[in-house]
């Protein structure tokens, strides 16, 4: 992998500058698809409070706004927690109705940990709808060689079951690109 290529890679775990301003364009066109299908999915739904992880672009959040008009909170797109093992997210147990992450997960550091500390801030009846990228179209980005992880559905089901939700849906959204994962507590 070239140097530019591991650049842009780095540009959307964490958009910075005029790269990253043209970076998160770029993600918003890409993306459209997987924003239009969380929308859909959440339907008619009242949510109170939303968390939306991986706001950096901030496209989610407007959307978000305008449809639910909600409180909202955001964390950027990495979820890292100390060594220490005692880190948690800053937010009370219960405390979301809804949870929003589109291409987030690839840059978690212990994604069944963040997926348990997701599962503590839901209320009981939440969802958390996670959109992704298939492997096998993550593979045929030369951008995404280090520092993305890349999961099929069964693994993001496995490591769900392991954090505790209770009923885990798999939407798909372009046949072998993408999929949203409905995590519900």
């Amino acid at each position: 992998m070239g140097k530019i290529s591991e650049y842009i890679g780095s540009q959307f775990a964490n958009p910075h500058g005029l790269v990253g301003f043209f970076c998160r364009r770029a993600i918003n066109r890409q993306n459209k698809k997987m924003y239009e299908k969380i929308i859909s999915l959440a339907g008619e739904r009242s949510f109170q409070k939303i968390l939306d992880i991986g706001y950096e672009n901030d496209f989610m959040i407007k959307t978000l706004d305008k449809k639910f008009s909600p409180e909202i909170f955001g964390i950027a797109g990495k979820i890292n927690f100390s060594q220490d093992k005692s880190s948690t997210l800053p937010f009370e147990s219960e405390f979301f109705d809804a949870i929003f992450s589109v291409n987030s997960i690839y840059f978690w550091d212990d994604t069944l940990r963040a997926l348990k500390e997701i599962h503590r801030c839901m209320k009981d009846g939440a969802v958390f709808y996670n959109a992704v990228y298939t492997r096998e179209w993550m593979d045929s980005r030369s951008y995404t060689e280090r520092g993305f992880k890349k999961f099929e559905p069964v693994e993001l089901i496995v490591l769900g079951r392991e954090a505790g939700f209770g009923k885990i849906l798999v939407h798909e959204i372009i046949h072998r690109k993408s999929f949203v994962v409905e995590y519900r507590k």
